[in-house]
């Protein structure tokens, strides 16, 4: 599989930043943030901020800065800070650079607002809650079971220093053809792995993929472009998307100007067009058939072979497969959102270089998303086969557009009043008492029962608890990434309860995704996969006749905790209880709104040990099950400060 760069390979081009776009003038008006997949912050103006910040580095003098101005940083100042030694890594937003320097720096003159380096925490991916880490605990890990992670780090870092760091702390270098040039693969235990982040020269650590660590074939992305570089792993927020700020519906236009001899145009074309529906499902975006490459609001769809004019050319065979720019900001028009394919790789439909597999990461970028730290959503960095969007890749893109029922839901323009003659004078508003802001809303989530994974019946029930929120909420089902149905959920409270009837199931692997909506428009999703089999006449895809169940469902309650709604401090609890049935009960099992799940021992009188919980809210779902099959659940919501 050839390696396919969705944006500004930082290795092969650290001085390539020849096309400068200008911004608007309005993000010049307020003080930038900077965005991280940990933190958002605003810092205060010290452009020598980074002089009084030390960290282990093997750099001498030098080191990793983030240098951010008011505005988008001009050629003259990128160039001036290459002249004084320093070499450009990619972007951050907003209005900031990552930077290296081999020796001391300065930045008078620069007009830069501020300076510094990314703090230990920045650094560690929050997806390693899920390996049990929590951000107070980063001194005082102990666990005995190995893993594997990626780390990235800064571009001029070497393989060999990279390599050479990594065993200093026990951990062991994983060799595989398809990463990038500034990532490691290594093995190892996660105290170790975290230790790393004290290091100038590490910017990220996040979790690995079952198919890095096997080496499969797999597409490997640094990143989509902006006109200042690559964005990199560390990195949370690039774009507001093509609606703006805030959450809404946008349409955008889209333009194939040059498409590739190697597969029939209309091939292509349909390859690419399944790639916008399976977005435009999910949020409320259209896209629509233009006829001017350079509009506003278009996407150019190239495919073009060495320098094409864009500044990033490409590299021939078995290189870089594509890369594609943000919207606007921070790019700006005509190049926005813009798609450019190789036309000397081998593309092909549905094997090798799939042309569907890279168009719908690539179309990720074009509406102004970064990458996944989840490995298996389409937008993780490195990747195979796509066939339908993740809930990961839903939940993200959900934080900048708005879901397609929502767009729908344009409101009416009330007609206008006549203005009577003379105009009469306004009676005065009383001025309102001032009110204290209204408390942060509660963390929003969603539990799921833990479903059957085959069956043969056409149609399936799910069930599980909103926790949090504001209500009435709304639930959307999707079905392996297309929507299936929508239902509105009445209630109030911390905890109320959902079903979804009759989802409808084909023959072989059903992806199903839930994404649940409060009043407050926040969201939270749960998802897994059911296959479905021929029944007993593999003629027929009429469902099965069910199994008989007991005359009733089991009997089942959960003693400890004994309220709805517990705190804790430990990283793993245990819940307890009871369960009775007329015939004998076959299992109790629990399941989490993080995606964990287990077998309870016991049946009559069970107990759930070790149940993971991570900062913030999680809702823990206990089902048992009797021994012809029918099935009881009930939750309890246990928040960990």
């Amino acid at each position: 599989m050839k390696q396919f760069v969705a944006g500004y390979s930082v290795a092969r081009g650290i001085s390539r930043l020849s096309l400068w776009c200008t911004l608007v003038s309005a993000m010049a008006l307020a003080q930038p943030a900077i965005h991280l997949k940990n933190r958002t912050f605003t810092a205060g103006r010290d452009p020598q901020a980074f002089r009084g910040l030390s960290a282990k580095s093997r750099g001498g003098q030098g080191g990793h800065y983030i240098v951010q101005f008011d505005q988008p940083p001009q050629p003259d100042q990128v160039e001036s800070l290459k002249q004084r030694g320093a070499a450009i890594l990619g972007y951050v937003p907003e209005n900031a650079l990552m930077i290296s320097t081999r020796g001391p720096l300065s930045l008078d003159g620069l007009n830069a607002r501020w300076a510094g380096r990314l703090d230990r925490e920045d650094k560690i991916s929050p997806a390693l809650s899920l390996l049990g880490l929590a951000s107070s605990e980063l001194g005082e890990l102990s666990t005995a079971s190995s893993s594997a992670f990626l780390i990235e780090f800064g571009a001029d870092v070497s393989q060999e220093e990279m390599a050479a760091l990594a065993r200093e702390y026990n951990l062991e270098p994983m060799g595989n053809p398809y990463l990038l040039d500034n990532h490691l693969l290594v093995s190892g235990l996660l105290p170790d792995v975290i230790r790393m982040a004290e290091w100038d020269e590490v910017l990220y650590i996040f979790p690995a993929s079952e198919d890095l660590v096997k080496g499969n074939p797999v597409v490997a992305c640094a990143g989509a472009l902006t006109a200042m570089g690559a964005v990199g792993q560390y990195v949370a927020k690039v774009s507001e998307g093509w609606d703006g700020p805030g959450r809404g519906s946008a349409e955008v236009g889209y333009v194939f100007s040059q498409l590739t001899s190697k597969l029939g145009v209309d091939t292509q074309k349909a390859e690419i067009l399944r790639a916008m529906k399976e977005w435009e499902r999910v949020v409320g975006v259209k896209f629509n058939a233009g006829t001017n490459a350079k509009a506003a609001k278009t996407v150019n769809i190239l495919f073009a072979t060495g320098d094409h004019a864009d500044g990033y050319p490409f590299d021939g065979k078995n290189g870089t497969l594509a890369h594609t720019f943000y919207p606007a900001p921070p790019n700006d028009e005509p190049i926005a959102g813009d798609m450019h394919f190789d036309d000397a790789e081998n593309w092909q439909i549905g094997a090798d270089t799939d042309l569907y597999s890279v168009a719908v990461h690539e179309l990720g970028h074009a509406l102004g998303l970064g990458h996944s730290d989840k490995s298996g959503a389409v937008m993780y960095p490195y990747y195979r086969r796509a066939t339908s969007l993740t809930s990961e890749d839903i939940s993200a893109i959900l934080l900048i557009y708005a879901d397609p029922i929502s767009a729908t839901l344009t409101p009416t323009t009330p007609p206008s009043t006549p203005t009577p003659t003379p105009t009469p004078v306004p009676t005065p508003t009383p001025k309102l008492p001032t009110t204290l802001p209204a408390a942060p809303p509660s963390p929003f989530s969603l539990s799921l029962s833990t479903p059957l994974t085959d069956t043969t019946q056409g149609a399936l029930s799910i069930w599980g608890a909103l926790n949090a929120g504001t209500g009435p909420w709304r639930m959307n089902w999707y079905i392996s990434g297309g929507l299936n149905g929508s239902v509105v959920v009445n209630g109030t409270g911390a905890s109320t309860s959902w079903n979804i009837n009759s989802i409808p199931l084909a023959i072989g692997v059903n992806n199903v995704v839930v994404l649940a909506a409060d009043s407050a428009q926040r969201y939270a999703t749960a998802s897994f996969s059911v296959t479905r089999k021929a029944g007993s006449n593999p003629g027929s895809t009429a469902p099965a006749t069910p199994t008989a169940a007991s005359s009733a469902p089991p009997a089942l309650a959960i003693t400890t905790p004994s309220s709805s709604n517990t705190q804790v401090t430990q990283a793993a609890a245990t819940v307890k209880g009871t369960a009775k049935s007329d015939i004998a009960l076959a299992e109790v099992s629990w399941s989490t709104n993080a995606g964990n799940t287990g077998v309870c021992t016991g049946t009559t009188d069970w107990t759930c040990q070790d149940v993971p919980m991570l900062v913030g809210t999680n809702t823990v779902t206990i089902r048992v099950k009797d021994a012809m099959g029918a099935t009881s659940w009930k939750a309890v919501t246990i928040t960990r400060r």
